[in-house]
């Protein structure tokens, strides 16, 4: 088989699965050289996702505060109107329940963005470089033996980092 039949023929491999030509994915150099670099990039998003803040904690911290701030309010408080303070130490209580929701669905959908976060870097490490950062800020995209991230290094291992070298050295062409 010739070179021009062959590369017909992935040509209209190519066609079949994308769509026709004027929709398949044509991308410059410029393109790739900025897709290789994003992707080296990933890890700095990391710092993002990763937040030092306790939503958990800070939430119990303010009631703490807010319970207090009634206390003070309606026992120790010389006020004229105690029951517009009441009023107003209810209006605290209800807005610090909302508050305190708030903070638990945040600290849920904070773990299921880091897990989602962690997955993505995965997939993206075994066909591209990931630039490392700080291994003790952010695991994701640590190197190492394992590349297909299966707890051992075995054949599939070096399959996939010798296939992620061709794949970025014929993209960065």
């Amino acid at each position: 088989m010739k070179l021009r039949n062959l590369l017909q023929e992935t040509k209209i491999k190519l066609t079949e699965a994308w769509g026709n030509e004027e929709t398949s994915p044509q991308l410059t150099r410029e393109d790739k050289q900025a897709f290789l670099e994003a992707v080296g990039n990933f890890n700095s998003y990391g710092k993002s996702i990763y937040r030092e803040a306790n939503f958990k904690q800070m939430a119990e911290e303010i009631g703490k505060m807010v319970e207090t701030a009634k206390n003070v309010a309606l026992t120790e408080g010389d006020w004229f109107d105690g029951v517009t303070v009441g009023r107003h130490m209810k209006s605290l209580g209800e807005s610090y329940k909302m508050f305190e929701k708030t903070a638990k669905e945040m600290s849920v959908l904070q773990q299921r963005m880091e897990a989602v976060y962690e997955e993505l870097g995965s997939g993206l490490n075994k066909y591209f470089d990931i630039n490392e950062i700080d291994e003790a800020l952010d695991p994701v995209g640590k190197e190492d033996g394992d590349v297909d991230n299966d707890g051992d290094e075995d054949e599939s291992d070096d399959y996939l980092a010798n296939r992620r070298k061709v794949i970025t050295k014929k993209i960065g062409k």
